[in-house]
């Protein structure tokens, strides 16, 4: 199996990047010093061949494993590649898990709860999530019997903000950015929403929010009714159910993906790469041991922007912005607010800046407005678009 995964990276080298493995994921010596060449050669940016390998790793692997290395190429299936991770994974979990018991028992005394702790965090590690959410919808309609109360890009529809900022293209790193309660969450679900009708394949990855949240968050901005009913079904008006019903199945049929349990950029990257393989539709798209956090920010804008150009998807990341605009007399958000922003705004094709007046003038006529700030928009217009925004539902409209 691991000689088999080996292969599959010598044929096609971008998988050396893009799995989830490390060294001590495999059994076998010699295995894990050719994988870890095969690391190295792909961060250097060389070519991963036999050659290469071989001239790196003589003398350091049995000559059987020269041998075995040679036939690697000709036995390896790369539509077999996430089988083979995900079974190598299974067996190290195995490896360790016996690894752990062996090691309390010879302490003469077991820790029941260190035990549990310990075998409890090798299962979740590496975790595979395959991002469906057909139960999601499945589980919206089974509540309601409850008892209990053009192929570049997509536009959102919105004729202001589409004047202005054009269509969201492959290969951008958008940054959309606010204070909390300015609707982040909102905007990303009309652009989810506007991909889907378009025909892309949106792929969502939550640091906050459960990905029930989030689909529940796109029905209630689709069929126009307020959020707190599609949580809480039994609120539903009768008028209201057959819309309710229409929207979940619209979404149960259209392929897109949301992961709520991803943490790191090299977990996305998997993620997104085992999705392109099996859709022929076009897709929508950190660990760090920096210590300075505006290093962090660097690495991790920098590798989204990677993403956007290698899958040619637009990347929509959501940022908060600093406090520092709290203190000012004009709360509008500039981009010097955002957090460690240099490289950001190096980094981002569009930056996009949200503003809701209500929210700073609560004692005053709600005028239900959104205003998105352009700030940057490397092949576009900058300004600012102002939108229908009804927090109760979500909708955003013209």
């Amino acid at each position: 199996m691991e000689e088999q995964l080996i292969g599959c990276i010598i044929k096609e080298n971008s998988l050396a990047k893009d799995t989830l493995l490390s060294e001590k994921h495999f059994s076998d010596n010699n295995n894990r010093l050719i994988f870890k060449e095969c690391v190295r050669l792909a961060n250097e940016d060389k070519s991963i061949d036999q050659v290469s390998l071989l001239d790196a790793l003589f003398g350091k692997i049995s000559d059987e494993a020269i041998d075995k290395m040679a036939n690697f190429e000709f036995r390896a299936k790369l539509e077999n590649f996430d089988t083979y991770e995900r079974q190598i994974i299974e067996k190290y979990k195995e490896r360790e898990s016996m690894n752990i018991v062996k090691k309390h028992l010879s302490s003469g005394e077991i820790n029941r709860g260190e035990l549990i702790k310990e075998l409890n965090d090798l299962e979740k590690e590496s975790k595979l999530e395959d991002g469906s959410v057909g139960s999601v919808y499945e589980n919206m309609i089974t509540r309601l019997s409850q008892t209990e109360k053009d192929v570049l890009g997509f536009r959102t529809r919105l004729r202001d903000f589409d004047l202005l900022a054009d269509k969201f293209l492959g290969g951008e790193l958008i940054i959309t950015a606010g204070r909390p309660s300015m609707g982040k969450t909102a905007f990303l679900i009309k652009l989810v929403d506007s991909a889907i009708e378009d025909d892309f394949v949106p792929i969502v990855f939550s640091l906050e929010m459960l990905k029930g949240q989030l689909s529940g968050r796109l029905v209630a901005q689709r069929s126009q009714i307020n959020s707190k009913k599609i949580k809480y079904t039994q609120l539903l008006a009768e008028n209201e159910i057959d819309r309710y019903n229409a929207t979940v199945n619209y979404y149960y049929k259209k392929e897109h993906y949301i992961f709520d349990q991803l943490r790191t950029i090299e977990e996305m990257k998997v993620a997104i790469r085992r999705i392109a393989s099996k859709t022929d539709k076009p897709i929508m798209k950190s660990t760090s041991s920096k210590e300075r956090e505006d290093l962090r920010i660097a690495e991790i804008s920098g590798e989204l922007k990677r993403i956007a150009l290698d899958y040619q998807c637009p990347v929509i990341c959501l940022s908060q912005l600093n406090r520092g605009v709290e203190q000012r007399q004009d709360k509008r958000p500039i981009m010097s607010d955002l957090r460690d922003s240099g490289s950001i705004e190096q980094d981002a094709d569009k930056i996009l800046l949200l503003y809701r007046s209500d929210y700073y003038n609560r004692d005053q006529e709600p005028t239900n407005e959104l205003d998105v700030i352009i700030a940057k928009n490397r092949e576009g217009q900058v300004g600012t678009a102002t939108i229908k925004f009804y927090l109760e539902t979500g909708v955003m409209r013209n």
